[in-house]
C-alpha cells in the first residue's frame, strides 16, 4: 500500500514540476526541490537497518502533506517579471562586505581558538564534537552563535554569488567564495559538526541548477557555475569528517550511513505520533510552535525587561533535544522530528493540510519579490537551501531563520545602493 502511495507521489510530483514551469518560468523552483527532497529522503527511509518500520499513519503522514503542497500549485497564477530595460539593479559595496567578514570572523574567533590549538596537539577532530555537547556553554556563546555567526554567515554564503558590488577588483568574486568556504571552516572548527558543510554544498548545488534560467542568471556571478573542483573540496571535507568520527566503519557502509542520518524515522516522528513520545502533544499549540522564532525573539526581550514571559510556552528544542531510544534500536536519537512536528503540535492533524499550504504560500510570496525586485531573489535561494531542513526539523521556525531577515533587511536597506543596469542579452527568459 504505501509503495503504491510512493509510486503515485512520484507521478504527481513530476505533473506538479510540471505546471510550476507555467507559473514559474523555470523547472528549478520550490516545487521541484521540494519534491526533490522529501521523495529521496522516503526512499532512503524504506528498509533500513538502523530503525523498525515506521507505521503506516507516520507514512501517511508525510505523503499526504508531499500531496498537500503539490495541489497548491493549481491555484497560483503566472508570476509576471520585471523585465524592464534598462532597469534597476540593488549594488552591495565589496569594502562593506569585507568589513562584514571580519566582523564575522572576530565573533567565530573565541569559539574556535581552543579547539584549533587542539587539533595542532594532534587531538582527534571528532572530540571537538563531542566536547561541544558535553560542556555547558555560557549564553552569550550561544547568543554571539544565534544572533551574529549562523545569520550573517548565511547571507555571505549567498551574497558570494550575487553578481551587483560596487568597487569590484579582478578577483573579487573569486575572493567571496574563499572567504566563504574559510567561515564554514570557522564553523566546523567552533562545533565539529558537519551540518554547515553540508549546507553549504545544498545551496552550491541549487546554485548551478538556478544559473540556467535567465532571469536568475541577471543576479548571479561566475561562482554559480558548476566547477568539479569547488564542489569536491566541501565533500571531501564531509567525508574526512565523517571518517574521523568513524561513522562508517566494517559495519557501517555509506549507504547505510545516509539511511541513518536522512531516513525519516530518524525524524522521530513517528514515535511521536505512534509511540511513548505522544505526551509532547498535551494541547494545541495554535501556531506558536510553527512561528517559535518570532516567539523566542520577542520573548527575549520581555524576560529582559520584566523578568518573565509571554505565556506559558515549553519550546520546541526543549522536548526534541532529549535524546530517546525507540523500540528494537540500539542507537539514541533526538531532535530530528521533521517539520510536520511543529504543524500538528499547532493544529493536531489539520496541520498536515495547513502547514504545507502555509509553506507555500511563503515560498511563492518570496518569489514574487525577487520577480519585482531582483535582489530578493537572495532571500528566495536561502529559502531554497532550507528546504534542507524539513525533513529534521523546520527552519524557518528557528530563531537564526529571524535573524537572518532581519541581518538581511538591515543589509540591503542601509549598505546597498541601486542603479540602471542595461541588459543586452535576455533572450533566454522566458516572457
Amino acid at each position: 500500500m504505501i509503495g503504491f502511495l510512493y509510486l503515485l507521489s512520484v507521478v504527481v510530483s513530476f505533473l506538479t514540476v510540471r505546471r510550476s514551469r507555467t507559473v514559474y518560468g523555470t523547472y528549478w523552483n520550490h516545487y521541484f526541490f521540494f519534491n526533490a527532497w522529501w521523495l529521496g529522503t522516503l526512499f532512503l527511509t524504506f528498509d533500513s537497518p538502523n530503525y523498525p518500520p515506521i507505521h503506516e499513519l507516520t507514512y501517511m503522514v508525510f505523503l499526504g502533506g508531499l500531496l498537500v503542497f503539490n495541489i497548491t500549485i493549481l491555484f497560483l497564477r503566472p508570476v509576471r517579471f520585471n523585465l524592464a530595460n534598462p532597469r534597476k539593479e540593488v549594488f552591495f559595496n565589496i569594502r562593506h562586505r569585507r568589513y562584514i567578514e571580519l566582523f564575522v570572523f572576530i565573533c567565530y574567533l573565541p569559539l574556535i581558538k581552543d579547539n584549533v590549538i587542539s587539533l595542532m596537539h594532534g587531538n582527534a577532530f571528532w572530540l571537538i564534537r563531542e566536547e561541544f555537547f558535553e560542556r555547558e556553554s555560557s549564553y552569550m556563546v550561544e547568543a554571539i552563535m544565534a544572533y551574529i555567526c549562523r545569520p550573517l554567515s548565511s547571507i555571505l554564503f549567498i551574497t558570494a554569488y550575487y553578481k551587483y558590488y560596487t568597487n569590484l577588483k579582478k578577483h573579487s568574486y573569486t575572493f567571496n567564495i574563499i572567504i566563504s568556504v574559510f567561515l564554514v571552516l570557522c564553523s566546523c572548527f567552533s562545533t565539529g559538526g558537519r551540518t554547515v558543510v553540508i549546507n553549504f554544498i545544498v545551496l552550491y548545488v541549487i546554485m548551478c541548477f538556478c544559473y540556467s534560467f535567465g532571469y536568475y542568471k541577471d543576479v548571479l556571478n561566475k561562482n554559480a557555475k558548476f566547477n568539479p573542483l569547488l564542489l569536491a573540496i566541501p565533500v571531501c571535507g564531509v567525508l574526512f569528517m565523517t571518517l574521523s568520527r568513524n561513522l562508517i566503519n566494517e559495519k557501517v557502509s555509506l549507504w547505510e550511513l545516509l539511511q541513518f542520518s536522512y531516513g525519516l524515522y530518524g525524524g522521530l516522528l513517528d514515535y511521536y505520533l505512534c509511540g511513548d513520545g505522544r505526551a509532547a502533544w498535551p494541547e494545541y499549540t495554535y501556531g506558536l510552535s510553527t512561528f517559535e522564532g518570532v516567539y523566542l525573539f520577542v520573548n527575549y526581550y520581555v524576560k529582559i525587561f520584566f523578568s518573565g514571559e509571554i505565556c506559558s510556552y515549553i519550546p520546541v528544542d526543549n522536548i526534541i533535544q532529549e535524546p530517546v531510544f525507540l523500540i528494537d534500536s540500539d542507537f539514541p536519537v533526538n531532535a530530528h522530528v521533521s517539520m510536520y512536528f511543529r504543524f500538528i503540535r499547532d493544529w493536531g492533524w489539520a496541520g498536515v493540510i495547513i502547514g504545507p499550504i502555509m509553506m507555500s504560500l511563503l515560498f511563492h510570496w518570496i518569489f514574487r519579490l525577487g520577480a519585482k525586485k531582483q535582489v530578493h531573489l537572495l532571500f528566495y535561494f536561502y529559502m531554497l537551501m532550507q528546504i534542507n531542513y524539513t525533513t529534521f526539523d523546520n527552519g524557518f521556525s528557528k530563531n537564526y531563520f529571524v535573524m537572518f531577515i532581519f541581518w538581511y533587511l538591515i543589509l540591503t536597506k542601509f549598505t546597498t545602493k541601486t542603479r540602471y543596469v542595461d541588459f543586452t542579452d535576455n533572450s533566454g527568459l522566458q516572457r
